[in-house]
């Protein structure tokens, strides 16, 4: 009916309305007494409403995301320390998500092992002491198989491997539900990140694109650390190259002036003690090179 179009549209463009309050025109309407046909159309218009209501609520949040995301490869750009990129993508993944808590595991290869390198949302110090056993925990579960994966309720999910220290960790953090996403550089996982929250709730496929999105900002942050170290060695290496080439050009141009001014005293007649003495005195000034 037309009351009832104008109501249930009127709630889809407030921007604070609950669920709840699609239920009033019904409601008012039964209160009323209206015929079974316009009470059957009101709830035909309710479920129309609430479908739409769902709708915009995913649009918007999607347009979040995606702003999010924008503005964090925008503020990443920025950034050239890599503890502050990986600090930032942890912000954001508990931003972007709506989570309790995001990390970032990293692989340690000479161990054998990950370790925690940036943590958003916090509350105990285990966390960031914490070191992973391969294998062990949502994260390693993820890095065996470089796959995203959720668990409802950590401590009952019997398909991980679970460690006293990770257990001990997770009470303290009170983590129920969690996710991991893989952190590739090309072939190879080489960190996790996380999100969790401390009450159970589920994860969406939203939520898993959102959370791959930034963990593969991540990958791309670590690469360029790491090429960044590999060209500052490199250009420390060249610096070091080029002042010993600096230093053996300057002794050859000091021995190629020393012999230049003996072989002249041996032209102008100079007996050998006045050679040996101008030797002499080249060796004493550091001007002769051996």
């Amino acid at each position: 009916m037309a009351v009832g179009s104008a109501s249930y549209l009127e709630l889809l463009l407030a921007s604070d309305t609950d669920v709840a309050d699609f239920d009033e025109p019904l409601t008012q309407a039964r209160a009323k007494g209206a015929p079974a046909d316009q009470l059957a159309e009101l709830e035909r218009e309710r479920a129309l409403a609430l479908r739409v209501r769902e709708i915009l609520i995913g649009h918007r949040r999607h347009q979040a995301e995606l702003q999010l995301l924008n503005d964090t490869a925008h503020d990443l750009a920025a950034l050239h320390d890599l503890d502050a990129v990986l600090q930032a993508i942890s912000d954001r993944a508990r931003r972007l998500l709506d989570c309790d808590l995001a990390y970032i595991s990293l692989s340690d290869r000479d161990r054998g092992d990950s370790y925690i390198k940036a943590a958003s949302g916090n509350i105990s110090g285990l966390l960031r002491a914490l070191r992973l056993p391969s294998g062990a925990g949502v994260g390693g579960m993820v890095a065996r198989t470089g796959a995203p994966y959720s668990v409802l309720s950590y401590h009952e999910d019997k398909s991980i491997i679970h460690t006293a220290e990770i257990d001990r960790t997770v009470r303290a953090e009170k983590m129920v539900s969690l996710l991991g996403v893989p952190v590739v550089l090309g072939r190879h996982v080489i960190g996790v990140l996380l999100a969790a929250h401390r009450e159970q709730r589920t994860f969406s496929g939203r939520d898993v694109n959102a959370l791959s999105m930034l963990a593969a900002h991540a990958a791309v942050a670590i690469d360029n650390s790491r090429l960044l170290g590999e060209a500052r060695a490199a250009a420390d290496e060249l610096r070091v190259a080029n002042a010993t080439t600096r230093s053996h050009a300057e002794d050859l141009e000091r021995s190629a002036a020393v012999h230049e001014r003996l072989t002249r005293l041996v032209l102008d007649g100079k007996g050998v003690e006045d050679v040996v003495q101008a030797a002499a005195n080249s060796v004493a000034a550091g001007a002769w090179c051996w």
